[in-house]
């Protein structure tokens, strides 16, 4: 094994939630290549000299100068929901992307890849008990573009890899690495931007559904201890603790209430009957990808004290 900052680690789709945090995560041993379309305009809060940033289109093949002397590539870079255009269109943008990947690989030298997919390969309403063995059922877009990836990346990884894991991650979310993450339509990015800029947070529904939420740090180290393992395969990685939407809503309004030093609500509709029947939630790993933290709602808060002050800052120059 080389010793730290030997090794070399491309972070594609750096730009995003995840990517910035396994950057961070990345850091302390690593030499990085951050990998995006605007890597080179992003106020990153992260800055050191060993950092390269690249400002790539994913969508095109890539130089093969990336991936040389590589020993580990995080592929953040499947088309998400901010993506403009139809299912055909994001499901073959999600092929393309993984494979210009595979295709620029230095092929005398084989990388490890850890490769972002999403809980949602399951279906958008997650319920009872999830784990790997759940037949996968997408119903959009979103997961079904990530499933095609993970196809691609069982066909050629065992052949042009040392070692591959593919991460179902339950909710992320984390403070902000770099300043130009805006998937503001996320549980609880939309309720921080509601709470710092009206006072107020508006559920559309009852917010009695259930969710797993980890934070996207605890995701890149536990994503990195599960690599060792040489899985070669799919991997839920998730926390411990669930939480309804209202539940998370409250906590927002709560930690902005405190911030502001004055009051913030939560709406929920009077007439939504969605709260009646709704089902538990297990999300859980056969692979050891649940992470166990007896203090998580205490760094939920500390996280949304940042997300919320950096929001304060984004509206304060708007």
């Amino acid at each position: 094994m080389k010793n730290s900052k030997e090794l070399t680690a491309v972070v594609v789709g750096a730009s995003g939630v995840i990517g910035s945090a396994f950057a961070v995560t990345l850091l302390e041993k690593y030499k990085l290549k951050l990998i995006s379309p605007r890597s080179t305009a992003i106020d990153w809060e992260i800055n050191n000299d060993t950092i390269e940033r690249i400002d790539v289109s994913l969508d095109q093949p890539l130089p093969d100068h990336i991936f040389k002397n590589v020993d580990l590539i995080v592929n953040c870079s499947t088309p998400n929901d901010q993506f403009k255009g139809g299912v055909g269109e994001q499901i073959k943008a999600s092929v393309v992307r993984i494979s210009n990947i595979f295709d620029a690989i230095d092929s005398s030298r084989k990388p490890a890849l850890i490769h972002l997919s999403t809980a949602q390969v399951y279906g958008s309403e997650l319920k009872n008990n999830v784990n790997e063995f759940t037949l996968t059922a997408p119903k959009n877009s979103y997961g079904l573009a990530h499933l095609a990836a993970e196809f691609v990346i069982k066909e050629r990884g065992i052949d042009e890899l040392s070692t591959f894991l593919i991460v179902r991650p339950s909710n992320v979310f984390d403070e902000f690495f770099s300043k130009t993450i805006t998937r503001e339509t996320l549980v609880p990015y939309c309720f921080v931007r509601e709470a710092v800029s009206l006072k107020k947070i508006t559920l559309n529904s009852s917010g009695d559904q259930i969710r797993n939420f980890v934070l996207a740090t605890d995701l890149a180290n536990k994503a990195l201890q599960l690599l060792d393992r040489k899985i070669n395969d799919s991997v839920n990685i998730g926390s411990n603790s669930t939480m309804s939407i209202y539940q998370m809503a409250t906590l927002v309004a709560e930690r902005t209430a405190q911030i502001f030093g004055e009051s913030c609500e939560v709406v929920r509709p009077s007439n939504d009957n969605s709260k009646v029947d709704v089902d538990k939630l297990e999300f859980g790993s056969e692979f050891d990808g649940i992470i166990v933290s007896d203090n998580l709602k205490d760094r939920f808060s500390n996280t949304l004290d940042k997300m919320i002050t950096y929001r304060m800052a984004t509206v304060a120059q708007a």
